[in-house]
């Protein structure tokens, strides 16, 4: 049985903690950098092995490409 709780309402960051509603305000990690300022569409919060992760999906983001090296790389 797969536990989780999905939000398309209210999200957002605030003071290093993200905010949902109805849950008390839950401390993150990874490198967030400009997207906490984009709108989030949705944000859905899953439990796997006693551990929660959350997967947000944030609307109009822009990305910048990288500049090109002429290196070649290959990928599996």
């Amino acid at each position: 049985m797969k536990k989780s709780y999905t939000t398309h309402q209210s999200v957002k960051f605030k003071d290093g903690r993200l905010m949902l509603p109805k849950c008390d305000p839950v401390k993150y990690r990874g490198k967030l950098g400009k997207l906490l300022d984009c709108d989030i569409a949705e944000c859905t919060v899953s439990r796997k092995n006693n551990k929660y992760y959350a997967s947000i999906i944030f609307k109009d983001v822009t990305i910048t490409p990288k500049p090109k090296t002429g290196k070649i790389i290959g990928l599996d």
